[in-house]
């Protein structure tokens, strides 16, 4: 059964044409709602497997939430739920950097929950949530 509201929300993300980031608890319907409408890229990071296919770890623990392959570039992004992020946040993207391949060249974004955009001197590009589901479309 599907409720009215179900479909007003699935019909305005199909309108818009964007890059959408859903939340929310398990089995409320949220992959189902991503196969309906036929999203080019969808994650379940719920799925392990497929979360590591899209994530980094090093042997020495430096991680990154994920990396995506865009063609053109590689986009690397560690998503933080503070308001506050500093160089010392960066140690994934580094570690990940370091032993990537420069072709092709990799993006390095911190995403959080702050409002100032930023670039830190190591090359770290930092969004706002608002901007960065933006700049993605």
């Amino acid at each position: 059964m599907t409720h009215v509201g179900d479909r007003l929300v699935g019909r305005r993300i199909a309108q818009a044409r964007k890059s959408v980031l859903l939340l929310g608890p398990r089995q409320v319907g949220k992959s189902t709602l991503c196969r309906t409408l036929g999203a080019d890229l969808h994650i379940d990071l719920a799925d392990q497997a497929e979360f590591l296919a899209f994530s980094y770890r090093s042997e020495a623990g430096a991680e990154v939430d994920l990396v995506v392959d865009r063609g053109t570039d590689v986009l690397a992004i560690e998503i933080k739920a503070s308001r506050n992020v500093s160089p010392t946040d960066t140690r994934g993207l580094q570690s990940l950097e370091a032993v990537a391949k420069k072709q092709p060249p990799l993006r390095k974004w911190i995403i959080y929950r702050g409002e100032r955009r930023q670039k830190f001197d190591n090359g770290v590009e930092v969004w706002p949530v608002p901007e960065a589901l933006a700049a993605l479309e």
